[in-house]
């Protein structure tokens, strides 16, 4: 499965090396930065390790679907990985037989590790049980805890050529969950050869829709439509939180049973306005570049991709969401 991996020939020559001689370290990270595609790396990786013929199992640990692939992911607004979650790893690892075949367990952005959830995999890491393989992502390797980082075999993703990415697109991925907005040519171009981005767009429609947005915002600018953006932004506002409904008496039909809570009904997921920035400063940078396709020129592109960059930079110091978006529409809109 390595062989899919865009670009980086010498991370899949010499990690192909290591599984064929049989001298994979028992942890490895793997570091690049988001959108280089370093969690697709780490599955194609887990199935070679786990299946190194191929075929529907190893399908399977490429798409997130396999038993023997453990996954490990933050949780909660902070993204924080907690020390349980790496207990109850523990407790299945070594509670549970391994299969022929081994296990692997990925720990995505392993740079969400806290303290305490990183010195409990660091123990986990110095006794690991035989036939396990634990891969972890990162930013980089000084983001992770020196102490899990001496005990893994660091490798680094580099980023692909704009051209190398629209070719890999149109070889491994010409259909997508939804309709992109864009084609190859013009994702490989907004996301600057960034192909862990471009797949999440592929692969998700709601993130596909978050570029649609940008895409629109981005017209919207272009003619100056300061109504039309005020209305579009609006939709990446917070929810209203805190409104107390109504009491209603009890329905007389049967409901829960007693001391039993009664159950809530999903709540909308909200659009993410750091996504849309970061998509409104990817479209500027490509229309300053003079990419073709894109539709902006590169006055524009400058002055989107300022305007998103400090809208963000503003809700990273926890400004009021609902304040930026409406100093970017009214920016946008300013001759």
């Amino acid at each position: 499965m390595l062989e899919r991996l865009a670009g980086n020939p010498d991370l899949r020559r010499d990690l192909t090396a290591a599984l064929r001689a049989g001298r994979l370290a028992h942890s490895v990270l793997l570091c690049g930065e988001k959108g280089l595609g370093a969690g697709f790396a780490a599955r194609c990786l887990a199935a070679d390790y786990l299946y190194p013929a191929g075929g529907p199992a190893a399908e399977a640990v490429l798409a997130g679907a396999a038993d023997e692939c453990i996954e490990v992911r933050g949780e909660g607004a902070s993204g924080e990985i907690k020390v349980a979650r790496v207990r109850e790893v523990r407790r299945e690892i070594y509670g549970t037989a391994l299969s022929a075949a081994g296990r692997a367990v990925l720990f995505y952005d392993a740079h969400r590790l806290n303290a305490s959830s990183g010195n409990a995999l660091l123990k986990l890491l110095e006794e690991p049980p035989a036939g396990a393989l634990f891969i972890l992502t990162a930013s980089s390797p000084a983001a992770i805890l020196p102490t899990l980082r001496s005990r893994c075999a660091v490798y680094t993703l580099s980023p692909v050529s704009e051209a190398e990415c629209a070719a890999w697109l149109q070889a491994h991925a010409p259909r997508a969950a939804g309709a992109p907005p864009l084609g190859p040519q013009q994702l490989a171009a907004v996301y600057a050869g960034q192909l862990g981005e471009v797949m999440r767009v592929l692969q998700n429609p709601q993130r596909a829709a978050v570029l649609a947005d940008a895409l629109k915002i981005a017209a919207l600018a272009s003619k100056r439509r300061e109504y039309e953006l005020l209305c579009a932004l609006a939709a990446y506002e917070p929810a209203r939180r805190g409104k107390k409904k109504p009491a209603r008496k009890p329905a007389a039909k049967k409901g829960p049973a007693a001391g039993q809570p009664a159950a809530k009904e999903p709540e909308e997921q909200q659009p993410d306005a750091r996504l849309l920035l970061r998509d409104l400063a990817c479209l500027g940078s490509a229309g300053m570049r003079g990419q073709d396709g894109i539709g902006l020129p590169p006055a524009l592109g400058a002055r989107l991709a300022r305007a998103a960059g400090d809208a963000a930079a503003a809700l990273a110091a926890n400004a009021n969401p609902k304040l930026v978006l409406t100093n970017l529409a009214v920016h946008l809109a300013q001759p």
